[in-house]
């Protein structure tokens, strides 16, 4: 049996070291380092000091089109425009409402001069029934003995029927002044409502049009389809710009739901920008929402959104908008046994590597510790030093 064994052993010593010749190129070193723990964060740049500008309160109106906008990155002043919204339907209703004013308007003037006319005729009828009654009462008021006293009796009926005639009278007219007041006040409820509501339509046009009411730099708003262009239709509670000072600058991002509970105030991040990703930032973890949300309308993954702060840079011209992806620290061990990730293997006794010797390679057992981006921590098995594969070996037919 042995020497079969010996025979085996050698040939498979051979064939490691046989294999780790054409394979010089694949090893790794296990190094004593520091090894970081961290979690991964996207987000884009804020600036601490900007306000945000959206669509104008206009009441009923949820949805407003961009028309024009002042070009990102340029610096206003108080009174320069920013940015323009449609405002093609408010004009169509304030022709509307001009119209209206100006139908209750004529419609005034032709009641006030019917009741006018009405008013004058009716004066003129009870003047001549009061003469009426005047006449009336003097034929009355004649001797019995001179016109008789039939005439009398007929004259006092004809006073009576006169008087009546004159209490009519006044009662009509005063319906009618009422009723007359009635409609007069109506069309001049009409014509004040119309001017009151082409008044708001002036002041809701011109709050189309917004301007800067203090100086800083255009940054685009960015809303569920991104940044906002023109020809966008902006939610009530959107924002189309944001006017920024750009001396400071801060982050937010997003943190995956799985990585939420690892977030403390005060870790240290490191962020690198799309736009300069070979140039590092580094900041600190400054706010944690209570609250997880979707990460977006198409993506329902939970997601937990974070605030950081950033150091200012001399050599990278930070801001608004710009685009980044970074990590959190949140563990770090000084002085650890690290080797890379793509090293250790599994097996069916659990993570191994492969360490080169000078007769060859050996499979080494290993107990691992904290896993970080660049490697993993070996705290039984590896020292610092030891070359160890990159390739599982046993795939390749070395001894198990």
């Amino acid at each position: 049996m042995k020497r079969l064994l010996l025979p085996l052993l050698s040939m498979a010593a051979f064939s490691l070291a046989a294999c780790s010749e054409r394979a010089s190129t694949e090893w790794s070193t296990v190094t004593e380092d520091s090894l970081v723990v961290s979690i991964e964060v996207t987000g884009s740049l804020k600036a601490t000091d900007s306000i945000s500008i959206g669509p104008p309160g206009i009441e009923s109106i949820w949805e407003f089109k961009v028309a024009a906008l002042a070009p990102e990155g340029e610096v206003v002043n108080v009174g320069d425009m920013l940015v323009v919204f449609d405002s093609g339907d408010l004009e169509e209703q304030r022709v509307k409402r001009m119209n209206e004013r100006e139908s209750a308007q004529v419609a005034l003037e032709k009641q006030q001069v019917e009741i006018r006319l009405a008013n004058q005729n009716d004066a003129l009828g009870l003047v001549e029934a009061e003469a009426a009654v005047r006449k009336a009462s003097l034929a009355s008021e004649q001797s019995a003995d001179l016109t008789g006293s039939l005439a009398i009796t007929k004259a006092k009926l004809t006073l009576a029927a006169a008087e009546e005639k004159v209490e009519h009278l006044r009662a009509q007219q005063k319906r009618k002044r009422a009723n007359s007041q009635g409609a007069l006040s109506t069309l001049k409820g009409r014509v004040a409502l119309a001017t009151r509501q082409v008044e708001q339509l002036d002041k809701d046009i011109a709050s189309m049009t917004i301007v800067a009411d203090r100086s800083g730099t255009v940054i685009y708003g960015e809303n569920w389809g991104g940044k906002t262009k023109v020809g966008d239709t902006l939610w009530r509670l959107g924002t189309a710009v944001e006017v920024a000072t750009l001396d400071s600058m801060m982050a937010e991002g997003i943190v995956d739901e799985a990585d939420s509970a690892k977030l403390r105030l005060g870790q240290t991040i490191r962020l690198r920008l799309e736009s300069q990703p070979d140039q590092e930032i580094t900041g600190v973890l400054t706010d944690i929402a209570k609250t997880l949300h979707p990460k977006s309308d198409t993506v329902p993954t939970k997601v937990v959104s974070v605030k950081l702060s950033v150091e200012s840079s001399d050599e990278l011209k930070l801001r608004p908008g710009m685009r980044f992806r970074g990590d959190v620290e949140t563990e770090r061990i000084e002085s650890a046994t690290v080797v890379p990730l793509s090293s250790v293997f599994p097996s069916p006794t659990g993570p191994v590597a492969y360490r080169k010797t000078p007769d060859g390679v050996e499979r080494r057992k290993l107990v691992l510790g904290l896993r970080g981006k660049r490697g993993i921590e070996i705290r039984e098995g590896l020292d610092p030093g030891d070359k160890v594969s990159r390739v599982d070996l046993a795939r390749q037919g070395s001894p198990q």
